[in-house]
């Protein structure tokens, strides 16, 4: 095997050197931003989850106070009150409000007495809606609120109950049902206008037993219960799950003012990969660039090597 020449060995030992240093360069600059990108999505998302969250809240405090509202009008505790009546009186606050698709008056024992929709009148409550299954926590006031599907409306809704209590009557008169169409949700959370997300977010809301109220990339999965530990992690009020794939964050409800709280919870992800996307893009410019330099470093290398190596080889003065 024929040895290498000493100009040989020169050029492939600098073109070497300057392709180790690009390479570590390369690999720290990707480290560096990756890292700072990560984190970066992380504390975006601990702000916008907990944002969120508390519009939802505030949504739910807000329609709790007009239920309440309605069911402490003083018609509902006068003696007998006329259907038709309690039916004008519904639609006038459904027209005040413009934000429920009906309002409905059930009687303790849960008997449709008045609809704003004229619809179901005299028949019991749904036992398969939220209302329905926690008749008795609605007359007492400790279920306020559920999401479900209405038969009757054919219709996906989040439904908010209030008791009506008379004064000096030991006995519930009924209770206020206001429905309103699940996809209000949609305007809680706004688009994000074009170029302003970098990384495609997936946002996904549940309520306390698993149903999917809101989702931003699994339409089809809305109205349907998950059980998924990935769909439903349990933990904290607050907080990011980061692992090999995804990067997690997740905001429970805690209440405003004086409502409690839902106990829905909030989750938004993104793929780690998918985070990483400006890192890996900066990353094969550092690539292009230091190819290069390493070409331009060979370049050198050859010139010098017959400038100045290879006559000093051969005892020859430069030229």
């Amino acid at each position: 095997m024929t040895p290498l020449k000493p100009s040989t060995k020169f050029i492939l030992f600098c073109s070497l050197l300057v392709t180790l240093t690009c390479v570590v360069m390369a690999w720290l600059a990707y480290s560096s931003i990756s890292n700072t990108l990560v984190a970066k999505v992380l504390d975006r998302f601990r702000e916008r989850s907990t944002n969120r969250m508390l519009s939802i809240d505030n949504m739910l405090h807000y329609n709790l106070v007009n239920t309440q509202v309605i069911a402490g009008d003083p018609l509902f505790c006068t003696p007998a009150p006329p259907a038709q009546k309690v039916a004008a009186r519904l639609i006038s606050y459904r027209n005040l409000f413009k934000i429920y698709l009906s309002i409905s008056y059930f009687s303790n024992d849960g008997v449709l007495l008045a609809d704003t929709s004229g619809l179901g009148i005299g028949q019991p409550v749904d036992p398969q809606s939220p209302p329905g299954k926690h008749w008795p926590q609605v007359l007492d006031g400790t279920f306020t609120h559920g999401a479900g599907h209405s038969r009757l409306l054919n219709a996906d809704l989040i439904y908010v109950t209030r008791p009506v209590i008379c004064p000096d009557e030991p006995k519930l008169r009924g209770a206020i049902v206001a429905r309103i169409n699940i996809w209000r949700l949609h305007a809680l959370f706004p688009i994000a206008a074009s170029g302003s997300e970098s990384v495609a977010v997936h946002i996904d809301l549940f309520d306390d037993e698993g149903l999917l109220l809101y989702s931003n990339h699994h339409r089809t999965g809305i109205m349907k219960v998950f059980s998924d530990s990935q769909m439903r992690p349990e933990g904290k009020n607050i907080e990011v799950l980061a692992n090999e794939d995804q990067i997690v964050s997740v905001a429970r409800s805690m209440g405003t003012m004086d409502f409690k709280g839902s106990n829905w919870l909030l989750r938004f992800s993104v793929a780690r990969e998918a985070a990483r996307e400006e890192a890996r893009i900066l990353g094969l410019r550092i690539a292009i660039t230091s190819l290069f330099i390493i070409a331009a470093a060979t370049v050198l290398a050859y010139f010098f090597a017959r400038r100045f190596v290879r006559p000093m080889m051969h005892h020859d003065p430069p030229k």
